[in-house]
């Protein structure tokens, strides 16, 4: 993710997830990750967006899926795009463009 470009937009990355602050140092440590992440380990944040497993029979029960938002500045949510496979990532250019069409409408 080329953050210099999200920054030109006057914007702010952030990672939130259900882990630890100790597993989600190693995590963007191995992943060489510079923007920050924030523990959601009370689940109130993934409840709140509508994006925690809740099924009990699941073997991800009670953690958050993999889900981007771009939020503007009132705090409206202008995209959500929830991951089928967490295993999986979202193009970040296709993040990119979505920021850039978020930034520019509000202008």
């Amino acid at each position: 993710m080329d953050l210099p470009k999200y920054e030109s937009l006057d914007t702010q990355v952030l990672g939130v997830s259900t882990d630890v602050l100790g597993a989600q140092q190693a995590f963007a440590e191995k992943l060489g990750l510079t923007y920050p992440l924030l523990s959601d380990f009370s689940r109130d944040t993934v409840k709140k967006y509508g994006v925690m497993y809740d099924d009990p029979n699941s073997a991800y029960f009670r953690l958050g899926q993999r889900a981007y938002f771009v939020i503007d500045k009132q705090g409206i949510i202008r995209y959500k795009h929830v991951m089928q496979d967490a295993g999986h990532l979202l193009d970040s250019e296709e993040i990119l463009r979505t920021v850039q069409n978020v930034v520019t409408a509000r202008r």
